[in-house]
């Protein structure tokens, strides 16, 4: 099988890029810049969702993943309309040629959403046919990398971590669990539009106390109000001065919501493992407090 990935080089992308040529399928990577060494089987197509796209490439291919996403900031206010006709332009090239398409959104993405984030996911979730295409919105994806690794990097770094609306739920998966998801969806041609994530979700506070627990260290996680933070952020982001976390990131938070995955599990045969499997799974090494 020859599959197109689309935002190769991010943190999902780029386990997928992995993933997919190890297990024996052709890949094209599409990404921005090329890199320096590229896997067995995998070509390389530069690319960008503004920017004309080159199809050069695409015969054969029998399923695109469509993982590229151009994130709003200062610099890219436009970020919205780009992200939707370049998903336009995806999704007309690959129905000319029968390509199939997969498409990684996000629960962040709902239509009470007030980050350009979710906003965008959700505006772009609804081009695609539920009756052609295969849409998963992701929990938090755990995996070395991503949003998941800064929290585990704050929790080690820190004896007092804050914990901004530490009552809210999420959901989880890991990058082999999606991975899984991905190969039982091509294989078996699934249509339609899930949630990803364990049955019963886990409060942000509890998930980091799993963390802690997982790696080793003894945090005292201090809860804050969301509010107070998104006051100093704004005031921060105004001067220019750089936080691990965006007003975007803030947004996303407040607006966090969770979803039913009884179709997923019904569709794909398979229930995810809770929370603190998954942390376990990942076998992290183990840290010692001071």
């Amino acid at each position: 099988m020859k599959i197109i990935i689309s935002g190769s080089s991010g943190f999902i992308g780029a386990h997928l890029v992995m993933k997919f040529s190890e297990a024996g399928h052709k890949v094209l990577a599409m990404q921005r810049h090329k890199p320096k060494r590229l896997p067995t089987g995998v070509e390389f197509q530069k690319y960008e969702l503004a920017n004309l796209l080159d199809v050069s490439k695409f015969h054969d291919a029998d399923y695109l993943i469509h993982a590229a996403y151009q994130p709003y900031s200062k610099t890219n206010q436009n970020s919205r309309i780009v992200n939707y006709t370049g998903t336009q332009q995806l999704i007309a090239a690959c129905k000319a040629r029968e390509i199939k398409i997969i498409f990684l959104s996000t629960m962040s993405a709902h239509d009470h959403a007030e980050s350009s984030y979710g906003q965008s996911k959700f505006e772009i979730e609804k081009i695609f046919n539920p009756e052609e295409d295969l849409v998963l919105k992701l929990g938090l994806v755990l995996g070395r990398g991503g949003v998941f690794y800064k929290i585990v990097n704050a929790i080690s770094q820190s004896k007092f971590v804050p914990v901004i609306a530490s009552d809210k739920l999420i959901q989880t998966v890991t990058l082999e669990e999606l991975f899984g998801l991905l190969e039982m969806g091509m294989k078996n041609r699934i249509t339609g539009m899930f949630a990803v994530g364990e049955a019963v979700p886990v409060t942000l506070i509890g998930f980091y106390k799993e963390i802690a627990a997982a790696i080793g260290v003894k945090s005292v996680f201090v809860p804050v109000p969301l509010g107070l933070i998104q006051f100093v952020c704004s005031i921060t982001e105004s001067l220019g001065i750089i936080l691990p976390f965006t007003t975007e990131n803030l947004l996303g938070l407040k607006k966090m919501r969770t979803f039913e995955t009884q179709d997923l599990s019904a569709v794909f045969d398979c229930q995810l493992p809770s929370y603190d499997q998954n942390i376990a799974s990942l076998q992290m090494p183990r840290r010692h407090s001071s």
